[in-house]
């Protein structure tokens, strides 16, 4: 099953289920839409690379502490990819998947501390760095794909506004990187653990976020 079967529905009904706002210490959930650029590439050969520009669903949550003008917090957020297809040379990896790279990507899940503060007429700026796991697919050799789960890090900025007092707007630039060795699990052309494969994907976020 793929990371975004197992964690979308429990997000989602967290989303769905959550009560009213009130003060800035607390839990907080959001929504919003991101848009980016993917990359897997072999670490050995960066010209073996497929990439892709699509969009996301994003669904958040967190915990935030507030002391004076500044705060911290701890952060989830899923990415749901939306018709996302990776292309080494303008080829998708249904018409031809000669490894090793990425194929298709099923969900980006960040685990990120949050640190920011007040900068001036509602406006909060604050920088975001942790952990990214990638699920999806991978070429392992021509005609041959498996999925895949590729761990690393990531790290943000982004600028919010409070547009009620439980209510805020964002906007924030996501950078990720993360790692997996690919190959075919008996040999052939990429033997196992012979391939090194990079994800890399910045993407711009658009979000609201409630506090309760």
């Amino acid at each position: 099953m793929s990371l975004k079967n197992k964690v979308l529905p429990s997000v989602a009904g967290v989303v769905l289920t959550a009560g009213a706002a009130s003060a800035e210490d607390g839990y907080y959930i959001g929504a919003g839409l991101s848009y980016g650029h993917m990359s897997a590439a072999f670490s050995l050969a960066t010209a073996l690379k497929s990439n892709d520009d699509y969009g996301s669903i994003a669904l958040i949550g967190g915990y935030r502490k507030q002391v004076e003008n500044r705060f911290w917090a701890l952060e989830a957020q899923l990415e749901i990819p939306i018709n996302p297809e990776l292309e080494f040379a303008g080829v998708p990896c249904s018409v031809a998947a000669i490894g090793p790279y990425g194929c298709d990507v099923d969900g980006v899940l960040r685990l990120r501390g949050v640190h920011g503060g007040y900068i001036g007429n509602g406006f909060e700026l604050y920088g975001t760095a942790g952990f990214v796991l990638i699920s999806g697919e991978g070429a392992t050799s021509p005609a041959t794909t498996d999925s895949v789960m590729a761990g690393g890090i990531s790290f943000g900025i982004g600028l919010q506004k409070a547009i009620t007092p439980t209510l805020k707007i964002r906007g924030k630039i996501n950078h990720d990187l993360a790692k997996i060795g690919l190959g075919e699990a008996s040999g052939g052309m990429n033997p196992p653990g012979c391939c090194d494969v990079n994800f890399t994907q910045t993407s711009l976020q658009i979000s609201l976020v409630k506090s309760f």
